[in-house]
């Protein structure tokens, strides 16, 4: 066997030996390498105080009113209505980048396809090819817009979660 950390199966392995759920034999060469292997023993270490810090954790426990307060924050939070609700989820996916540049390359295809093709004896017009030139330049100037929008847009989701 090689170092958990150069092959496939990756630290699944290490956490699996500090779960005590890896068989034997494997166990046995695993001990065998963390002595030799700093990566390995170093996240054996720190694995396993983290598994300790959870076996010591202790919930604070629920105050005898939790239910009462929990009902009243809800209740004071303005209802949204279900329109909003669903406008809310059609409008999540747009704030992704991926999904703004699929939008930009879909709506790119269908401009290829829908425009007017000419006929095979004659020569194609160049007007229409400066058009389509023209258009494709734009589109890849708000490809590019959008892309050093997306860090933003992204930085700003994860302070609203």
């Amino acid at each position: 066997m090689q170092c958990p950390f150069q092959s496939e199966s990756g630290p699944e392995v290490l956490l699996d030996y500090c779960a005590g759920t890896l068989d034997r034999p494997a166990a046995i060469w695993l001990e065998h390498h963390i002595v030799t292997c700093t990566a390995c023993a170093d996240f054996v270490t720190r694995q396993q105080g983290v598994w300790r810090a959870l076996d010591e954790w202790a919930p604070e426990p629920v105050s005898a009113d939790f239910d009462r307060k929990l009902e009243a924050r809800i209740a004071a939070e303005p209802a949204e209505s279900w329109w909003h609700a669903f406008v809310r989820g059609l409008a999540s996916p747009f704030r992704r980048p991926a999904f703004s540049l699929a939008a930009a390359a879909v709506a790119t295809l269908a401009l290829i396809l829908l425009l007017p093709r000419q006929p095979a004896g004659q020569e194609p017009a160049t007007r229409a090819e400066a058009v389509e030139i023209e258009q494709v330049e734009s589109v890849l100037e708000d490809l590019d817009m959008l892309n050093q929008l997306a860090p933003a847009n992204s930085a700003e989701q994860e302070r609203s979660l």
